[in-house]
């Protein structure tokens, strides 16, 4: 159902109309205070605003009225006039489409159909139709304010805990020779004396000696067993970047869920709608184009068939920018 409108540009923010906007609610017949949606093809309006659900948060039974103004959007979305019902989540702003019925004339009159709805609870963009229904039941949308960064700590200076405050040598007196034996290093405890390959490494002036870790020694390799030395050795097949390609490359089994890009008054033309949409079109999905009978009415349904899933084929109509829903 939200696809079947995208074709359709969104309208003034501020409820604003021009004068073509004006023509087109006039043509629609639908009433202009209940009118939410509107551009020069295509206008919505909630005819009943429905009523809120137990716990709060969602209202339910909303009924909703499209009516398609020009002939060109008719031959392509298939239908005049639609009715659906949806329920509306002002709290997560989301929505549920439950149910929607097409008709051949305007007004809802003539064939009516009854379209199936995607099912599952929908965000939808602010400039879709339904996001202006959510904003027209629900209202806009609370800003949260972001609360404020805390201040980064300032860096405190390690000191370490075995350092020794400098203290500068007292100026020898005048005439007195100056103690260069200061400077020695410090006399060899007693004791015999420990070898240098042995002895531990000091790392700094003042810190304890350090002890070097112990050398680990490889395992000396295991001979196999008779019965492992007599089995024959695996060959393992690199994955190459062709291998990855030719297994991508494998089809998957056709689905028999399609989806209707168009409907249009010839075949030429839906075939037309095909051809734009052909590289998205990809193994194992194909294209057809078939024709029924409508209200006297001929018309040529451009489809993209073999998808597995309902959810596969909804995602596919995501990705366009165009009329398309799941059949």
């Amino acid at each position: 159902m939200l696809a079947m409108l995208a074709m359709a540009h969104s309208a003034h923010a501020d409820g604003a109309q021009n004068a073509r906007e004006r023509r087109a609610v006039s043509a629609s017949g639908l009433p202009a205070a209940a009118v939410v949606y509107v551009k020069s093809d295509l206008v919505v309006a909630i005819r009943s605003r429905g009523t809120p659900a137990a716990g709060g948060g969602v209202i339910e039974g909303i009924v909703l009225q499209g009516e398609v103004i020009s002939d060109e959007a008719e031959r392509v979305i298939g239908y005049r006039s639609m009715r659906s019902t949806v329920n509306v989540d002002c709290v997560r702003r989301r929505d549920l489409v439950v149910k929607m019925t097409v008709f051949s004339e305007p007004q809802a009159k003539g064939v009516a159909i009854n379209r199936q709805v995607p099912g599952g609870w929908v965000q939808p963009s602010p400039d879709a139709y339904l996001g202006r229904v959510l904003r027209a039941v629900c209202g806009p949308a609370q800003q949260v304010e972001a609360a404020p960064s805390p201040e980064p700590a300032k860096p405190v200076k390690a000191t370490p805990a075995n350092a020794v405050p400098f203290k500068p040598a007292a100026k020898p007196a005048k005439g007195a020779p100056a103690k260069v034996a200061a400077l020695a290093p410090d006399p060899p405890p007693a004791g015999p004396p420990v070898p240098d390959e042995e002895a531990p490494m000091r790392t700094a002036v003042g810190a304890p000696p350090t002890v070097p870790a112990p050398v680990a020694v490889p395992a000396p390799p295991v001979a196999p067993s008779a019965e492992a030395a007599s089995r024959p050795a695996l060959a393992l097949r690199p994955l190459t970047p062709a291998a990855v390609r030719e297994a991508a490359a494998k089809p998957k089994t056709a689905g028999k869920v399609a989806v209707q890009i168009a409907a249009a008054s010839s075949e030429p033309l839906a075939r037309e709608a095909l051809a734009k949409i052909k590289r998205k079109v990809t193994p194992p999905l194909s294209s057809a184009v078939r024709s029924a009978v409508v209200d006297g009415k001929t018309f040529h349904r451009a489809l993209v068939i073999g998808f597995q899933t309902r959810a596969e084929a909804q995602a596919f109509c995501d990705g366009l920018k165009g009329d398309c829903f799941v059949r």
